[in-house]
């Protein structure tokens, strides 16, 4: 073999499988086909229906907004009126909850001197416990030195 028949042979396998230009040639001329056969010889779809249903938007469904507007508008207001009565009364109830937030720092002033308190206790009972344990200490080392002697 030689060299021009493998460089022939190498572009051949390459265009059967990498080189899709007929293939997609022929897909497009038969959508083309089938398009036109669709759409009447070749006529765009027709564009009446969109400006149809614009205009039916516009006479009918614009109005209607706003007449349903006009209806819903005053109760709106009566709704706006209500919530800023509602902040108002929330903002004037604001100078009650300073008397809380002054109650709640005093009795945080009680909790931190009862657990200063607990501390303390826990500390005595903790220093008993040592001179107990202590106590017991030094009488078992007597006892054990008494033992001693008694051995000797």
């Amino acid at each position: 073999m030689t060299d021009e028949s493998v460089f022939d042979h190498a572009t051949e396998v390459w265009s059967r499988l990498f080189d899709h230009r007929p293939f997609m040639r022929g897909e497009i001329k038969s959508f083309i086909h089938h398009f036109e056969l669709k759409h009447a010889g070749g006529q765009a779809p027709e564009l009446g229906t969109p400006l149809r249903q614009v205009r039916e938007i516009s006479d009918g469904l614009v109005d209607g907004c706003r007449d349903l507007l006009a209806q819903t508008l005053p109760t709106l207001l009566e709704d706006a009126d209500l919530v800023q009565s509602q902040c108002q009364t929330v903002l004037r109830d604001a100078g009650a909850s300073d008397l809380a937030k002054d109650r709640t720092a005093e009795l945080q002033i009680v909790r931190e001197q009862d657990w200063g308190q607990f501390l303390t206790e826990i500390e005595q009972l903790r220093a008993q416990v040592d001179q107990e344990f202590a106590r017991k200490e030094h009488d078992l080392h007597e006892h054990y030195r008494r033992a001693e002697r008694k051995l000797n």
